[in-house]
């Protein structure tokens, strides 16, 4: 029988036999579309990186609307969450476009004594909702830990946003794009998250106190998976924390370990386009595989997560993603995960751009993850502008 501890410096080795793992060629990173071969940063911003962006926004996610009419916020509560140290701020963010708006709400967690330009973690929150534990300081939402090391610290409720049920939401944000939604490239639920994120970060450019170029966004699961997309689509994302994301998040689907692309098609329909069903057990047909969704966050910051029970999200295709997504990072004169290192369990793999971690446990943000993104953000300082 396997004990846990033998595997401490080995973690991947507990986790499946890697000899049983599929042959699999990933999709060129640093070649053109034309065939060029990417060689600069400037190039990589010019050309590779927006293929990139159109194949997953074509064939994944669904593009994140750019346009819209109107954008309004309101501070509707503000009060003492823990009085003398941290007040709570309950935002509305109201969305307008084509006539309808839609409102959702953004909780906000200030140290009383705020000193600019203070950095934000901002939760893609799948788990708890307004008026149950959403609001509380807890292992999932450790307010206290993120607000006195240093941060504010951020939340909205993903079903709110759109309901983690149905494509077709009425009403939601995805109401207000109606052409958006319904051709075979339109965006899914995961997108409808990502905007209004993005939204999130438009309020902190309005709080003088707040740099929204240092905006550091989390997400567990399929929240992760928002995360990652949030990072290669708003360039205030100065890190993108992406915990236990697995397929269409961190994992590599070439791999097929753990879910795969039709089970995540079968299982959640709604959360990505129609045109990602045609990879269901043709992954390599797909133009892009994640490590790309990753590159796509150069030369910011970005750190997966994984939990060694959680087979199901595959933590070392999580971890190869970054590996193949480091020659990105390189352009920039950023060297990705340190040379010859491994993951060792419940310890922070801390690089350059990049961090991983992999930890006891199953599917879930816990305690040590949280500080694990607090120390990879403590230590990576980058702002964004």
């Amino acid at each position: 029988m396997k004990k846990l501890d033998d595997y401490a410096n080995k973690p991947f080795d507990y986790i499946i036999n890697e000899e049983e793992v599929r042959t699999y060629t990933l999709p060129e990173l640093l070649t053109s579309k034309q065939g060029e071969k990417i060689t600069s940063a400037d190039e990589w911003t010019k050309t590779r990186r927006p293929e990139i962006l159109h194949d997953f926004a074509k064939y994944v996610y669904g593009a994140v609307p750019a346009r819209f009419d109107g954008l309004e916020f309101h501070v509707k509560h503000e009060c003492d969450f823990i009085p003398g140290r941290i007040t709570l701020r309950t935002v509305e963010v109201k969305v307008k476009n084509q006539g309808k708006d839609f409102s959702f709400e953004l909780y906000m967690y200030l140290p009383v004594e705020m000193k600019a330009p203070l950095r934000t973690f901002l939760l893609i929150n799948n788990r708890f909702h307004p008026g149950q534990e959403m609001l509380s300081d807890n292992e999932f939402t450790p307010i206290r830990k993120i607000i006195d090391a240093g941060f504010a610290f951020a939340m909205f409720d993903c079903n709110f946003v759109a309901t983690d049920k149905n494509k077709v939401l009425t009403p939601g944000i995805m109401e207000l794009f109606p052409a958006e939604t319904t051709a075979p490239e339109g965006f899914g639920v995961i997108t409808a998250w990502v905007f209004a994120a993005m939204r999130c970060i438009d309020y902190f450019a309005t709080v003088p106190e707040l740099n929204p170029g240092g905006t550091i966004v989390v997400g567990h699961s399929r929240g992760g998976k928002a995360a990652l997309w949030t990072g290669a689509n708003d360039v205030r994302v100065a890190q993108a924390c992406s915990n236990d994301s697995g397929c269409t998040g961190a994992a590599i689907a070439r791999r097929k370990v753990g879910e795969t692309i039709k089970d995540i098609n079968n299982g959640f329909p709604h959360w990505f386009n129609e045109n990602y069903k045609n990879f269901n057990d043709n992954e390599d047909a797909l133009p892009v595989d994640q490590h790309m969704l990753a590159a796509l966050i150069a030369p910011r910051f970005v750190h997966v997560g994984s939990a060694i029970d959680d087979i199901w999200a595959d933590p070392k295709g999580e971890y190869l993603s970054l590996i193949h997504a480091a020659p990105a990072f390189r352009l920039f004169g950023r060297k990705g995960l340190p040379e010859n290192s491994t993951p060792v369990l419940d310890k922070l793999l801390m690089g350059d751009g990049m961090a991983y971690h992999i930890r006891r446990g199953g599917h879930n943000l816990g305690a040590l993850d949280w500080d694990m993104y607090i120390s990879s953000a403590l230590n990576n300082g980058v702002i964004c502008q």
